[in-house]
């Protein structure tokens, strides 16, 4: 539809529709006017004539301009489709979000959080996609299970201990509780169980150390971590 709109394919009737949805929906609007950029773009660089502006749509469409538009698009996905290769060949190393800056302590990385505005960088959206992501960047899937009183917020990818250290963001009865989840090194020493007023609170699982970092006397959310 928007293609046809922007080449005045459109009859008066679809016009006046597609334009009644656009000031309804930002989404579509906002698409439109990309697609009507990315033309004229194309228009001016390869020397085609202007794309019609949305508002005043010609009644033939420009068939030039549309061929270098969906020659853009094709050049957008395919660069996209070398990204998405690039990070499938570079293996676990590939961050899906951008990983919080390092921290000194798993107290000081509570507090960064904190600080950010406690919103993770990353929400899974399944079972199995909260567990790949743990054997993606650990080596062991695990899955968190539901609890009352416990809302689980997503995951951060926060280095304190370990560049591959696994925040899981969640408030307990409101307040804000982190479980990092790290593999630690046989040399590394166990971190004290209160730091900076907080309650640490330890557990294998499996080959990872998992630390409940909270503000409570007691721990609400290693328990909820389980394999799958």
């Amino acid at each position: 539809m928007i293609d046809a709109y922007l080449d005045g394919l459109l009859d008066e009737d679809d016009r006046r529709a597609l334009e009644r949805r656009m000031e309804a929906e930002p989404a579509l609007r906002e698409a439109a006017e990309l697609q009507r950029r990315i033309d004229e773009a194309l228009c001016r660089s390869f020397g085609v004539e202007t794309a019609p502006r949305m508002a005043a749509p010609k009644p033939k469409p420009r068939v030039a301009r549309r061929v270098w538009a969906y020659a853009a698009a094709a050049a957008i996905v395919f660069a996209a489709a070398v990204v998405v290769l690039i990070q499938s060949l570079q293996g676990p190393a590939t961050q899906p979000w951008k990983a919080r800056p390092p921290a000194e302590s798993f107290a000081s990385a509570y507090q960064q959080e904190l600080d950010a505005g406690f919103t993770p960088g990353w929400v899974c959206e399944t079972d199995q996609e909260f567990a790949d992501t743990f054997d993606r960047y650990l080596g062991q899937p695990l899955v968190l299970t539901a609890a009352p009183g416990v809302e689980a917020l997503g995951l951060s990818l926060k280095p304190v201990q370990s560049r591959r250290t696994m925040a899981v963001l969640a408030r307990v009865d409101g307040e804000p509780v982190i479980v990092f989840v790290v593999r630690p090194s046989p040399d590394q020493a166990p971190p004290p169980r209160v730091d900076e007023g907080l309650n640490i609170f330890p557990i294998e699982l499996d080959g990872v150390a998992a630390y409940e970092v909270t503000p409570l006397d007691q721990p609400r959310v290693l328990e909820l971590l389980k394999e799958p």
